[in-house]
Parts: C-alpha cells; sequence; structure tokens
C-alpha cells in the first residue's frame, strides 16, 4: 500500500520538533484534524499514534493542526508533543503561526508573545486553512499538502489538500464524505490507528 509518506524503519529518538521555515524543512506538510485521531478527550496523544509521531519528528515533516478546540487546549497538546507549528483553532477563528515561521512575512495578523495571530470575524475553517496552505505553497512550488480527517464537517480541508485521506470512524456521515470524494485514500483501521496507518504505511509497522 502506497501512501503519502514513504515508510521506513520507525526511529527510537525522543520526539523533538522546532519552528523552521518550511523554505528550508521538509516538502511535505501534514494537515489533520484533531478530535478522535490525534489526541483523546483529555488532550492527550493515543498509543496508537505515537510511533507515527515519532517519525514525523525524525524528518521534520510539519504537522499542523486543525481543530474546534480553543487556543489554550491546542498549546497543551503542542507543548506534550514538542511541536512549535502552525495551527487552526476554534474551528477557524483564528490562526496561529510562530513568529518568524514564514521569513518572506514581514508581518501577518496581530503579535501576541511570539505567535502571530490572525483573527477571522466569521469563524470558518475553510479561511484560515487555505491561508495556511497558501503560505506554504508560497515558499515552496513542489510542497505536498496531505490532509487527514474522518468526517464531513472536515470536508473543506480534505479538498484543499493535494493528498486527502480519509480516516476510517464509525461516524454515520462519512459514507456521504466517502461519495463526495471518491478519489480519498481510505484508512483500513480506524480512528487513531487508522491515523497512524496513513503516516506509516501499514498498521502496526
Amino acid at each position: 500500500m502506497q501512501t503519502a509518506v514513504t515508510t521506513r524503519p520507525v526511529p527510537t529518538t525522543p520526539i523533538r520538533h522546532a519552528a523552521k521555515s518550511p523554505c528550508a524543512a521538509a516538502s511535505l506538510v501534514i494537515f489533520t484534524s484533531v478530535d478522535g485521531l490525534l489526541c483523546d478527550a483529555e488532550t492527550r496523544s493515543t498509543p496508537e499514534t505515537r510511533a507515527a509521531l515519532r517519525m514525523l519528528a525524525q524528518r521534520d515533516i510539519p504537522l499542523v493542526f486543525t481543530s474546534s478546540r480553543p487556543v489554550s487546549e491546542l498549546l497543551v497538546l503542542q507543548s506534550e508533543l514538542n511541536l512549535r507549528y502552525p495551527f487552526v483553532a476554534a474551528g477557524g477563528a483564528s490562526l496561529h503561526i510562530p513568529v518568524g515561521y514564514f521569513p518572506e512575512l514581514t508581518r501577518i495578523g496581530a503579535q501576541r508573545d511570539t505567535w502571530n495571530v490572525v483573527e477571522f470575524k466569521v469563524p470558518e475553517a475553510g479561511h484560515a486553512i487555505r491561508l495556511l496552505m497558501s503560505l506554504y505553497r508560497l515558499c515552496s512550488d513542489e510542497v505536498v499538502i496531505v490532509a487527514l480527517a474522518d468526517a464531513v464537517r472536515h470536508r473543506v480541508l480534505l479538498h484543499a489538500a493535494d493528498v486527502p485521506v480519509i480516516v476510517r470512524t464509525d461516524n454515520a456521515d462519512q459514507q456521504t464524505l466517502l461519495r463526495e470524494m471518491p478519489s480519498a485514500y481510505l484508512t483500513t483501521a480506524v480512528g487513531p490507528a487508522g491515523w497512524s496507518e496513513a503516516i506509516l504505511g501499514s498498521v502496526g509497522e
């Protein structure tokens, strides 16, 4: 089975991430919905996803959160995973970008501590997602953007990506999403295990 990420042995080193210019880092960027895939109800990563997270860390592949959760919870999750990448919070109400992450931009949004924050008067995840994807594409014409999601409410994320991945769940509306995006990759495993499958290439690797 082939996915957007080439499978290699999973490293055993700790997760280590640093904010880098995507122009100088990976040519692959992973956008992901969070709830039920990457973390549990207490904003903690699940055991099924940790090997995939280590692999992304080893290769410096940016992992971008898109979530209905508030900023504070996504910052907690980033801290737990030792991440510092842009993220979309509160269902598209705001986009957070580490200061200096896109060095070709002199300013975007308002600076708050070490973050540039773009707020949207009408929260709509599509605006923030498309803006952030366009910034990555400005850095590199060859960047490939993969999106992982599991429900109809994330259709904008999947449509905007170069490689849409639908993570299998028991949600009743997933069949609607599959009919809408028949070319999307559908994982074999469910939930967090399916998320890991999409990253690693196969379950348990």
